[in-house]
């Protein structure tokens, strides 16, 4: 088949890029900025795009994973206008680009009203901030172009592990506490925190082509959840760290529980890696850099 991976130079595109490489597949990769994937020589074809741009590729695609898009990764990150361009109207051109018979669009779960006790697909929309709302309108423009069943949305948890960027939490986390520098703590302290194993969202992109499963909207959800002073916790004592952990914020949370049943009845998947494993992948990634 031929593959075509979008955001193939970012956290979870790269990683899916370099486990695809291995197969009998022709992989195709595109994102704004190529410089730096190592696996250039290894796939079939290279394009570095702004998807924002209208644009033509000359081939036909049996699956697109679409996983570049312009991230929220800092609060008070609200550049609604860059998320319309890239997120929205690149996902437009996107399916425009190509002929596609089958795409994998990689959604929030903060689609969802998360005043919900209780989030499974049929629970209320509610996206709050630009970068959310850019998501579920490009979730509408899948759905425009393809039928149901050649169409896959998943509605993911915060997604980490090896190859994480700096500036997502948990490798902020790490960076300070490896240098000793505090925890600082501006969320509720009881914030619950999901945390997906990039390889195991892997394991599912790469499933999909052996499968003769039907599209649909998935949520994606980790193996445990986790309180945010719990993590930071956790990370201090795996880094053997003095680094003071700050607490700033109080306020009572509501904790929503993330039902993804369906996406393990459908296509057999459900994550295998917990938080503390997680945890320790990723360091010793970095540890000896």
């Amino acid at each position: 088949m031929k593959i075509l991976i979008t955001g193939a130079n970012g956290f979870v595109g790269k990683t899916l890029a370099k486990r695809l490489i291995t197969s009998d597949h022709e992989i195709y990769v595109l994102d704004i900025d190529l410089d730096g994937f190592e696996y250039m020589d290894k796939v079939k074809g290279c394009f570095q795009q702004d998807i924002s741009e209208a644009f033509k590729l000359e081939e036909d695609f049996d699956f697109v994973f679409h996983l570049g898009a312009y991230n929220i990764t800092h609060v008070g990150d609200s550049n609604a206008e860059k998320y319309k361009r890239v997120n929205i109207e690149g996902t437009a051109n996107l399916l425009g680009s190509a002929n596609i018979k089958n795409f994998v669009f990689l959604s929030t779960i903060k689609v969802y009203d998360h005043t919900c006790a209780r989030i499974d697909e049929n629970a209320p929309i509610a996206p709050v901030n630009p970068y959310e709302k850019s998501k579920l309108e490009s979730e509408k423009i899948c759905r425009e172009r393809f039928e149901v069943k050649n169409l896959y949305i998943f509605r993911s948890v915060n997604i980490a592990g090896p190859g994480q960027f700096e500036k997502a939490l948990i490798p902020v986390l790490f960076k300070n506490a490896i240098a000793g520098k505090s925890l600082d703590i501006f969320a509720p302290r009881k914030s619950i925190i999901h945390l997906l194993y990039v390889e195991d969202v892997v394991d599912l992109f790469e499933g999909l082509l052996n499968k003769s499963a039907k599209g649909a909207t998935y949520n994606l959800s980790s193996k445990e959840d986790i309180c945010l002073d719990a993590l930071a916790e956790m990370i201090v004592e795996l880094t053997d760290s003095r680094s003071e952990i700050l607490l700033k914020n109080d306020a009572p949370v509501i904790g929503s529980r993330i039902i993804f049943d369906k996406v393990y009845k459908e296509l057999g998947w459900k994550p295998k890696t917990g938080v503390k494993t997680i945890l320790k992948l990723y360091y010793e990634s970095i540890k000896n850099y």
